[in-house]
């Protein structure tokens, strides 16, 4: 044995000696989290809308969104029904959308157009359900919620609002994957919804 000094190497030099051993794996590991740092949106196709229309998410404040989280939880395992949880389900579309996009229904291939009038682009609110009701879809409340449930799932009867809704589970598919999203796990987002 002998009676030099032990030394450790710092932990910069532990990393770096180690860096080149590990090569293209550490480097992918790097390009993934610089992108998963700089991804602020999603843009998810709706569903029934057959590739026409789009929406574009954008990430909320933690705090926020563990709240809408929360109350999605909350309300899911509660026996308050379908009805609150597709509220609070629509509040968490209309808080995170940043706008809506449409293309051509005769071509697939089409460019995505964002859907804006004189203000600007649309989110869900009540321009959204104003310039679909100059469309011609019949949407009779113009507050963002019910723009959205009325978007998602539209009414049987559109002029009675206790109507039973006709798709009442639409509106999960685009909850669900925003919650997957928050929680870091995109690659388990339907990619149909993605448009892939």
């Amino acid at each position: 044995m002998s009676d030099a000094p032990q030394t450790t190497p710092s932990a910069d030099e532990s990393m770096t000696k180690g860096a080149p051993r590990y090569g293209g794996a550490l480097a992918g590991i790097a390009q993934r989290h610089e992108e998963i740092r700089s991804e602020k949106t999603l843009d998810l196709q709706i569903p029934g809308y057959e590739g026409k229309m789009k929406v574009r998410y954008r990430l909320l404040p933690e705090a926020e969104m563990d709240r809408l989280a929360d109350r999605i939880d909350e309300n899911t395992r509660g026996a308050s029904g379908m009805t609150v949880s597709l509220e609070v389900e629509a509040d968490m579309l209309v808080a995170m959308c940043d706008r809506v996009f449409v293309r051509e229904p005769e071509q697939e291939d089409a460019a995505w157009q964002v859907l804006e009038d004189e203000t600007g682009p649309v989110r869900f609110e009540g321009r959204f359900a104003a310039i679909l009701k100059q469309a011609g879809a019949t949407i009779n409340d113009t507050r963002a919620r019910e723009t959205v449930l009325d978007f998602f799932s539209p009414r049987e009867d559109p002029s009675n609002p206790t109507s039973p809704r006709t798709q009442p589970q639409a509106i999960e598919a685009h909850t669900n994957a925003l919650v997957l999203w928050h929680r870091g796990q995109k690659e388990s987002i339907s990619r149909r919804l993605l448009g892939e």
